[in-house]
């Protein structure tokens, strides 16, 4: 679990340089009226942007484990958007319920925070959220060394992330290379 205590890291100068916020949401390619659910969303860095990308008829279910980063989520809201996000504390092994009805459920370098106990719940919980032909878009931090993130041994190899996917009965649609340092990984439900 990411330290409340440094939060701010999370909208630290460099992130955009790295993360490529704009170029990422624009390759998700979000429509006006979608729903879009940004799991571990810690300060809001990737709600914020899905909030303008889906627009008044759309909605954004920001969701993580610790009610602070819900809390500095929801003080960085504006006002005219407030009914369009739902802010949700969440079990680590169920990020999403059945009947969210989500068009995009996206999880960025929070995958490698789940306990491997969970993970599989996990990514099925986010499956289950997804309306038919819904997809799950999974960011994390590539397992090779390098000066930026996590530790080595904390990453998620992208073929891990593949089969818990394909294990809660998602079909893997594209590996968008755009990140040197992430697996960029999208899933669609098909039922």
């Amino acid at each position: 679990m990411f330290p409340l205590a440094a939060a701010g890291a999370l909208d630290g100068p460099g992130r955009d340089a790295w993360q490529r916020p704009d170029e990422v949401v624009a390759a998700i390619g979000l429509r006006p009226g979608d729903r879009v659910a940004d799991v571990g969303c810690g300060t809001g860095y990737f709600t914020l942007r899905f909030l303008d990308a889906v627009g008044p008829r759309g909605h954004v279910l920001a969701v993580d484990i610790q009610q602070g980063m819900l809390d500095i989520v929801a003080a960085r809201l504006p006002d005219d958007a407030r009914g369009c996000v739902t802010l949700r504390c969440s079990a680590p092994a169920r990020p999403i319920e059945a009947g969210d009805a989500l068009d995009v459920v996206f999880c960025a370098n929070t995958l490698k925070e789940v306990p491997d106990d969970d993970a599989r719940s996990f990514v099925q919980s986010m499956a289950a959220g997804l309306v038919p032909g819904g997809r799950l878009v999974v960011i994390d931090w590539l397992p090779r060394r390098m000066a930026l993130g996590p530790p080595l041994d904390q990453r998620v190899a992208p073929d891990r992330i593949r089969a818990l996917a394909a294990g809660a009965g998602l079909v893997e649609i594209a590996d968008v290379d755009l990140l040197p340092t992430h697996a960029f990984l999208v899933f669609r439900r098909q039922d």
